[in-house]
């Protein structure tokens, strides 16, 4: 049991010492005395036996902020012990107490994700908003990212609704680097499919992140219905004036550190950007340099990595991608990682290096779809360049096959391949796909070129005649014609 469970199950026991009036009966002291020794003795079995006893007992006088605590500590305990079931009910007892905890509120909301109880979320979401402000912050952003897919997932249009409106009126997320700005473009979408023009305008107009603002120039929905021209040269330096003041107040947050690096990669301040990261390289060696350290440090090494390629310092990209790889991922070697050092090696034509970087045997088989697909463009391009036509076959196959599960994979591989007759196919049904036609729009966008010595990947130098043909160029204009950004292929 961790030192913030046995700090609960003391500040119960810390009731015994309160005033006269508030003190509990000797029987129910002594039974919190007891729950704390178990605190003591890390013993979650008894903290749960002790706790769930008191808790049940309608004679045990608690104050009302101690049976709160109570409620933390056993719950606490129950979820470490495995039972989640136990730990969901208590919970869900625990939020109907006026002084409650965030922690508690994220449990139940947990319990009800986990077991897909979807409408159940969707009441403790909606209650959180009804003066419980600081729980509902407290929750991850990723847990509404698993929500919302997993309502649309199901076609549960109702409740997706009613969860965008709370994600983007009542929730402000804890975590000081994370977005909204998504759930608005989606929201905003959503809204005037539905005919609700101005509040589709109002979250449109609402969206202030770089990346927000690239999506609505590249959606020909909502593009009309931004009040005014979007700057992004002005808009990617306010995005690192943002991001800068953001890591001042909150210098323990990695992603702080990998964004501001973005930021400064994007308006080629490279030199700068590599400076950003490695004022962070010390602190990631300690368990507490960071608080977001086990989510981020991976993510660390990728921005340094990325950083290297914009700099066409091909040794240090291999040096940073081998150390984000090697920073692991559910225990074991980070796939995206992995992938991403190969298709690099690819990049800088080192076509060998990047077979034996993905060979099906080091790589780990706990992929998504996507990263399946972008695992056989990696293999079959270096395969195909290292003059194994026989090896690249397989791939080439698959991707075909698979073409709905990443038509940006696909479209790569084909490029590389030299097919850019099933390049351009894929592409134009890319474009007419109104869901993910902007992945299309990005690729065939006009860019600044590349510093010497930075090279795309193989078959890019074809994407201007790829682009000019008839049937890529009607799909282009379909799709709300093809951008051009102030800023080097990548930088979006």
């Amino acid at each position: 049991m961790n030192k913030y469970m046995i700090g609960i199950a003391m500040a119960v026991s810390g009731s015994i010492a309160a005033p006269a009036t508030a003190l509990p009966g000797k029987a129910t002291a002594a039974r919190v005395k007891a729950l704390a020794d178990a605190a003591d003795r890390n013993d979650c079995n008894g903290v749960i036996r002790v706790g769930q006893s008191l808790l049940r007992d309608r004679t045990a006088d608690l104050p009302n902020q101690a049976r709160s605590q109570l409620f933390d500590v056993v719950v606490s305990c129950e979820a470490e012990a495995g039972k989640e079931n136990d730990a969901y009910r208590d919970a869900v007892t625990a939020t109907a107490l006026e002084d409650s905890s965030d922690y508690v509120w994220r449990v139940r909301l947990a319990g009800e994700l986990t077991g897909k109880r979807y409408p159940a979320a969707m009441t403790t979401i909606e209650a959180m908003t009804n003066g419980r402000g600081a729980a509902l912050g407290s929750v991850p952003v990723r847990w509404f990212w698993q929500l919302h897919r997993s309502l649309e997932d199901q076609a549960n249009g109702a409740l997706d609704m009613q969860l965008l409106k709370i994600l983007t009126s009542s929730y402000q997320p804890n975590e000081p680097f994370a977005e909204i700005d998504a759930f608005r473009l989606i929201y905003a979408r959503k809204l005037k499919t539905a005919g609700d023009m101005a509040e589709a305008r109002a979250q449109t107009n609402a969206v202030t992140m770089f990346s927000g603002l690239v999506n609505i120039g590249l959606d020909p929905d909502l593009r009309p219905l931004r009040g005014s021209p979007i700057n992004l040269e002005k808009a990617a330096e306010q995005q690192l004036e943002d991001d800068r003041a953001l890591l001042g107040q909150h210098p323990d947050s990695l992603q702080g550190v990998n964004s501001v690096a973005e930021d400064l990669n994007r308006l080629g301040k490279y030199q700068d950007a590599l400076a950003t990261l490695e004022t962070a390289r010390a602190a990631i060696a300690k368990s507490d340099g960071f608080q977001d350290a086990g989510e981020q440090a991976s993510w660390w090494w990728d921005s340094l990595a990325k950083t290297y390629i914009l700099m066409g310092d091909y040794p240090h990209m291999v040096e940073a991608y081998r150390g984000g790889i090697k920073a692991g991922e559910d225990g074991g070697p980070n796939v995206s990682q992995l992938l991403n050092l190969g298709e690099d090696q690819i990049r800088f034509g080192h076509y060998t290096d990047a077979l034996t970087t993905v060979t099906p045997q080091g790589t780990p088989p706990q992929r998504s779809p996507y990263g399946d697909m972008t695992f056989h463009f990696v293999h079959g391009c270096a395969a195909f360049k290292a003059n194994q036509a026989g090896l690249a076959a397989q791939d080439i196959e698959y991707v075909r096959a698979h073409e709905k599960d990443g038509a940006g994979p696909a479209t790569d591989l084909m490029l590389c391949i030299g097919d850019y007759e099933s390049a351009a196919q894929i592409l134009v049904r890319w474009l007419d796909n109104v869901d993910n036609r902007i992945g299309a729009l990005r690729m065939l966008a006009d860019y600044r070129p590349n510093s010497p010595g930075v090279p795309d990947l193989p078959g890019y130098e074809q994407l201007s005649r790829i682009k000019a043909r008839p049937d890529v160029k009607a799909a282009a204009e379909k799709a709300g014609g093809l951008p051009k950004f102030p800023f080097k292929r990548g930088g979006l």
